[in-house]
């Protein structure tokens, strides 16, 4: 990964083809401006735009939602020119390009489709951290068969500080 790509990856910006204007983050309720209320919207975005790309596409890449330091939140992406980026390269450039950022950014959320180890055919996971508090990692654990999809409880563990080190 070379520095221009790590630069460029993190643009406040929905990604063209990746993303419709109906789900970018602008019609939903703000966040409340606490850091809890500000976690949990950006996992209720996350979740609700990774399901949509479940059901419709089979899966999804990794992406990412932040809160900037006015409170206005939006969907992040990366774009190093690779049409088919290995996910935890785009995981990488999504945290690098936070962290290059952080002093503007109040929340961040990076979230990819995982295999899970518990008898689910995936998960959802959502890394969330805020500059206040302490990151949280969330999963929704799922079932596939065929092209239908069966989503199990959200929950929840310790996460840890890569944008925001405490």
């Amino acid at each position: 990964m070379t520095s221009e790509q790590t630069t460029r990856a993190i643009p406040a910006c929905v990604v063209p083809g990746h993303m419709q204007e109906s789900d970018s983050m602008e019609d939903d309720p703000a966040p409340d401006g606490t850091a809890r209320g500000e976690m949990d919207a950006l996992l209720d975005q996350c979740l609700g735009f990774a399901i949509q790309m479940l059901e419709k596409r089979g899966g999804f890449i990794p992406f990412g939602a932040s809160i900037d330091s006015s409170g206005q939140p939006r969907f992040n992406a990366t774009y190093d020119g690779n049409e088919h980026p290995a996910p935890t390269d785009e995981i990488e450039l999504l945290y690098d390009g936070f962290a290059k950022n952080a002093p503007e950014l109040r929340a961040t959320a990076v979230c990819s489709d995982v295999s899970m180890s518990d008898g689910h055919d995936g998960g959802v996971r959502v890394e969330i951290e805020h500059r206040d508090i302490n990151p949280i990692t969330c999963f929704l654990p799922y079932w596939r068969k065929r092209k239908k999809f069966t989503f199990d409880e959200v929950f929840a563990v310790r996460g840890e500080p890569r944008v925001f080190p405490k």
